[in-house]
């Protein structure tokens, strides 16, 4: 199975301008914990992560809506293919301990998200071997402990 047939389509982003403010207040918004950096390009820059958020506000003593995003986020962002298949997507994130992994096109402009829950629903299809169990390498990645998102 390829990344393509299971990745979120519905995409949110931030700007690396935009405040703390309005990335959290879009992460509560979409109930989700991470959001990518995007360029005007559609070019990912980086992730930022509700504890990005808080651990920014938390060090400087500033307020969310004085600290910028580019000044909290990883710029170091892991990302896929839509023709990569999930296996190898798998991989990249559990070595990387993270639980989204933004989908890039030729252009390396981001078409989609690939999350802990895309793959959840691909396991529990019995898709990740072509039915029956499970191996383990295809379970979340179990460095990043923030993998919930509806």
């Amino acid at each position: 199975m390829r990344v393509a047939e299971r990745m979120t389509e519905h995409l949110i982003s931030c700007a690396a301008a935009d405040s703390l403010a309005t990335a959290a207040r879009l992460l509560l918004d979409e109930d989700c914990d991470c959001v990518p950096v995007v360029d005007h390009g559609g070019r990912v820059r980086g992730m930022l992560t509700d504890r990005d958020i808080c651990m920014a506000a938390f060090k400087t003593g500033r307020s969310l809506a004085e600290l910028r995003v580019r000044d909290a986020m990883a710029k170091d962002v892991a990302s896929t293919r839509p023709s990569a298949s999930l296996a190898a997507a798998v991989m990249v994130m559990r070595s990387r301990g993270i639980c989204q992994l933004p989908v890039l096109d030729a252009q390396n402009r981001m078409i989609g998200l690939l999350r802990c829950n895309d793959l959840l629903s691909w396991v529990d299809d019995g898709d990740a071997h072509g039915g029956g169990e499970p191996a383990t390498p295809m379970a979340a990645p179990a460095a990043a402990p923030h993998c919930a998102q509806s």
